[in-house]
């Protein structure tokens, strides 16, 4: 009788103890919750005549939920058509690691997709022309990293009148 009620005893203690650990570890997860993450975009407008698209951009992943400041940070450049220093800012976009690359219009894309070849990086173009200028593969399909939209070159303005 004294050893059947030993190992009552002890399974009476196991069981505490199991559940004394299961509570620390659930005490333990409780507010170590991971910090959300802060998506960083790099924008460059490439020319100032576009440069409230950017503002059009930003409204929009507003109404998408990403507020600034908290969920994403926007790096904004401006070069107004200056090949060397779009070069020199896409290159720190990529070294930076950014989350994605909003890019106008048609030269700036263009050089955004040769400074991302290679990486995960997105490509967002705007104001972008894409017939015959191989940004894209093809409208439907534009394959890699990059899509966007496209801006309507004189054949489809003919066309749309």
């Amino acid at each position: 009788m004294f050893y059947k009620l030993h190992l009552l005893q002890n399974g009476y203690k196991l069981i505490l103890l199991f559940s004394l650990l299961m509570v620390v570890l659930m005490l333990g997860g409780c507010g170590t919750q991971a910090a959300p993450k802060t998506y960083r975009v790099g924008i460059l407008s490439g020319l100032d005549f576009f440069a409230t698209t950017t503002d059009g951009f930003k409204a929009k992943m507003t109404e998408l939920g990403y507020k600034e400041g908290q969920n994403i940070v926007y790096d904004v450049q401006k070069t107004n058509v200056d090949p060397a220093a779009e070069e020199k800012i896409l290159k720190k976009f990529v070294d930076d690691k950014v989350d994605l690359i909003f890019v106008f219009p048609t030269e700036a894309s263009l050089e955004a997709k040769a400074a991302t070849q290679g990486t995960n990086i997105p490509v967002i173009f705007s104001n972008s022309i894409v017939e015959g200028t191989n940004l894209v593969e093809s409208l439907r399909q534009p394959g890699g990293n990059i899509t966007g939209v496209r801006f309507p070159g004189a054949e489809q303005s003919v066309k749309r009148l």
